[in-house]
């Protein structure tokens, strides 16, 4: 069971929603508790101290955007947001919040509880213990030796090509906007140069993707930045 003694905090006004969300988790052995606005949601997770936060934007009171930017003032607890709000510029805002990853509604039980593992895997310590290795395909990072082979080959990088693959390695299936990719490699003042960016993913999956036409290591979610699949 995925949710072993992991608590979950749903902050979701549609009840429906709710019980979807609530049985699926409680299916893999989750706790679950439930917020139905956003004031209650900050007072609940003082009181429970939960482990993960599945969070819709459009609820009462506080919006999702809200808790979220006050979780970060004082916690790092993994955040996914669960939202029918679609647009770019409202998944950027809810990443820039701090969210570590988002679903668009309507979305299966399997993708729900695939995303809350993945999350958990990268932000929870007693989920999983830190890697000093990571594979994808044919694809091996070692970390500690600062080596990378494809298909048993060494494959060279860069300077700013090795933090940008490690970026993603260590935070595989997390989405990354474009300006939270670049202000973590070159810097608060390079937020707004994508067109760099854009030119050391292309070169990067020239040398670790199979078919770089065609990428299936590091994905590209359209409008928003970067995802490595793990």
């Amino acid at each position: 069971m995925i949710g072993s003694g992991i608590l979950a905090q749903v902050i979701e006004d549609d009840a429906a929603m709710v019980r979807f969300i609530r049985r699926n988790l409680e299916l893999e052995d989750f706790q679950v508790v439930v917020s139905t606005d956003g004031e209650r949601a900050l007072d609940q997770f003082e009181d429970e101290a939960p482990d993960i936060v599945i969070m819709d934007l459009g609820i009462p009171k506080l919006s999702g955007i809200e808790v979220c930017r006050h979780l970060r003032i004082s916690s790092d607890v993994p955040v996914v947001i669960v939202t029918s709000r679609g647009r770019d510029c409202e998944i950027i805002e809810g990443l820039d919040a701090g969210a570590d990853d988002y679903l668009c509604k309507p979305f299966s039980a399997g993708v729900l509880l695939a995303r809350v593992s993945a999350v958990l895997r990268r932000r929870l310590p007693r989920y999983n213990n830190p890697i000093d290795r990571f594979e994808v395909d044919d694809l091996i990072i070692d970390f500690g030796a600062r080596n990378i082979t494809r298909a048993g080959k060494q494959v060279r990088l860069t300077p700013v090509e090795y933090k940008i693959l490690v970026l993603l390695a260590r935070n595989c299936d997390k989405v990354f906007t474009s300006a939270q990719i670049l202000e973590e490699v070159w810097g608060a003042d390079y937020i707004s140069e994508t067109q760099i960016l854009r030119t050391h993913i292309c070169r990067l999956r020239s040398k670790i993707e199979p078919d770089k036409s065609r990428p299936r290591i590091i994905l590209t979610e359209p409008g928003v930045g970067y995802r490595l699949i793990g």
